[in-house]
């Protein structure tokens, strides 16, 4: 009876084994197949992930290697895209919740990169607010890390001051309809005597001068020619690097009027000389004259630090230079006593001060000898009527006598 159950048992299992793979079989199919028609439809993403699926390790070995290959190449064609938000002047905005073709795809534009099929589609970037700002976008296949960018906050205010008359004749000719156009040319002209314009004059050979009316540039198609604006005050602002900008307020009053403002050639700025050394000068920048110090106030103060460096040197060469003079005449004897005796402990350790004390002469020596050239070289050397340096050497010791008479 065991028996009979345990066999039992054991066909239980096996069947439900075979049923099993027989399942895992069919699913690797299916998503094999399932890959192949989502790829052909650019639906790279879904596809990327059937072919995981049949990539597995239960699915049949031959379906597996095509699937893996599937995958790579689904994985190199797919795209994708770093959504961003900036506010009108161009600050980040990482809380702005990105979504594509109605489907969120980030909570937060923090510059992570995503997975996207490839295509148009629509990106929606909303504040916290509620602000939202669309783009439609299309997606190259096999195309990475590409930015989508978004501007959210109110758009900048037209430069109205700058836009023509109306032009009333622009939709009448696609009316097919001349009663129009006549009646538009016939509106325009009634309109034009009655606005108020400004003329703004400027010197066209100033390089990169800018002029702005009301803040905004005034490009230099517009000098010269008459713009309608509303009566009122009205600021003309021009400007150049290292020029002194200037400044002029007028006020532009009555129907048909038009207020002509001459902007003047911009001064150079006081430290536009300073600030472009080495480059050429402009005609206007070559005329004015340019102070250079020159003659004895420049040597005078030339002379004067080479002088006092050099008496610096001296001093300090003369002061190592005697320091380690005495140190050598102390371990001088040191070592003659040492030798006397055959002491050979005694000699090395006297041996080693004296060696430093040899080096400070010799450094101080040549810390005097640059100051003499100095004091040698400068311009007040030319009033001196005696210098001289001379090297002495003594038993064991050493240094460099310098001296001179300045009047």
């Amino acid at each position: 009876m065991k028996t009979t159950l345990l066999l039992g048992v054991c066909a239980l299992t096996t069947l439900a084994s075979v049923e099993a793979l027989a399942d895992d079989k069919a699913a690797c199919l299916d998503a094999a197949s399932e890959g192949q028609t989502l790829r052909d439809a650019h639906k790279l993403v879904e596809a990327r992930n059937q072919f995981l699926v049949c990539a597995r390790q239960e699915c049949p070995s031959v379906v597996r290697k095509d699937c893996t290959t599937w995958v790579e190449q689904a994985q190199s064609s797919l795209p994708t895209v770093v959504p961003t938000a900036t506010d009108e002047v161009g600050n980040s905005l990482p809380s702005v919740k990105v979504s594509m073709d109605g489907k969120v795809l980030l909570e937060r534009a923090d510059g992570r990169a995503v997975e996207v099929n490839p295509g148009t589609h629509t990106f929606t970037f909303e504040a916290a607010d509620g602000t939202k700002t669309d783009l439609q976008v299309v997606v190259a296949e096999g195309q990475k890390n590409e930015r989508i960018a978004a501007t959210i906050g109110k758009p900048q205010k037209a430069a109205a001051v700058l836009a023509p008359p109306p032009a009333f004749t622009s939709a009448a000719p696609r009316s097919n309809r001349p009663d129009d156009a006549a009646e538009a040319k016939r509106r325009q002209g009634a309109l034009e005597p009655s606005l108020t314009r400004i003329v703004v004059h400027a010197p066209r050979d100033i390089v990169g001068l800018v002029v702005k009316l009301d803040g905004r540039d005034l490009p230099p198609a517009a000098w010269d020619t008459p713009i309608p604006v509303d009566p009122g005050p009205h600021t003309i602002r021009a400007e150049a690097s290292g020029r002194i900008g200037w400044t002029h307020s007028v006020t532009a009053s009555g129907a048909g009027q038009t207020t002509t403002v001459d902007v003047p050639a911009l001064n150079v700025a006081p430290m536009a000389v300073a600030a472009t050394v080495g480059t050429m000068p402009t005609a206007e920048s070559a005329s004015r004259p340019t102070s250079v110090p020159s003659g004895p106030e420049e040597h005078s103060a030339s002379s004067s630090g080479s002088t006092a460096a050099g008496w610096a040197l001296i001093g300090l060469g003369a002061s190592v230079g005697v320091g380690g003079g005495v140190l050598m005449l102390v371990e001088a004897g040191r070592t003659s006593s040492a030798r006397a005796d055959d002491n050979q402990s005694s000699y090395n350790s006297a041996k080693a001060p004296w060696t430093v004390g040899l080096t400070g002469a010799i450094s101080g020596g040549a810390a005097a000898i640059v100051g003499v050239v100095l004091l040698a070289t400068s311009h007040d050397a030319v009033r001196t009527s005696k210098w001289s340096v001379s090297p002495w050497v003594g038993s064991g010791v050493g240094g460099i006598q310098c001296g001179g008479t300045w009047q």
